[in-house]
């Protein structure tokens, strides 16, 4: 059983913001009807490396930082776009709806979910990953064994974690993207890392 560490009492006024911008998606998408039906689907915290991570120490806290919520968003029913919100740290109000879009990654996270769910047994708190540096986005199962699952890796140098859904445990997981990272070719004068 997954858990994920969404604001449930803030899920109404996230709703009632996706609403007010969801005009925008048209824009990006022309294709999508205008009486379509908009949903909020399931909802993460998202993570992101700090700054330094390659040579950090290999724990979580070291590692990423939370930089606020991804929200699925369902048109007629079908995951299509998604929505980015920042919180208050301290705040009671709810997280503020900063980005809405349309991506191919929002199909891969609801695929990812399936295989979890068909496959995880065990409890954990389900995060959502981003590493910009490594275009790579992923499920951190958060608990004793802190598990990643790749669910977007478009650059085929980072290997195994192109393929199809498999668990790493972290230290797989970053030692993959660091040897990604540090082989990348680097502009004259540049500094080495992300």
């Amino acid at each position: 059983m997954n858990t994920t560490d969404m604001l449930p009492h803030h899920l109404d006024d996230i709703a009632r913001q996706l609403g007010e911008k969801a005009h925008r998606l048209y824009g990006l998408d022309p294709s999508l009807a205008r009486n379509a039906s908009i949903e909020l689907g399931e909802t993460f915290s998202l993570w992101t490396a700090r700054p330094g991570f390659l040579e950090a120490e290999r724990t979580p806290a070291k590692l990423f930082e939370n930089v606020g919520y991804w929200h699925q968003i369902l048109i007629d029913g079908n995951p299509a776009a998604y929505a980015r919100s920042l919180a208050d740290p301290g705040s009671a109000n709810a997280p503020s709806v900063e980005a809405i879009g349309i991506s191919p990654a929002v199909a891969k996270i609801d695929a990812a979910i399936g295989w979890i769910e068909q496959h995880v047994h065990k409890e954990h708190e389900l995060r959502l990953l981003l590493i910009p540096a490594a275009y790579t986005l992923a499920f951190w199962l958060a608990d004793k064994q802190n598990q990643i699952l790749p669910v977007d890796v478009p650059d085929p140098r980072l290997g195994a974690l192109v393929g199809p859904h498999q668990l790493y445990r972290l230290d797989e997981f970053m030692d993959s993207v660091a040897d990604f990272l540090k082989n990348l070719p680097r502009p004259p004068g540049a500094k080495s890392g992300p």
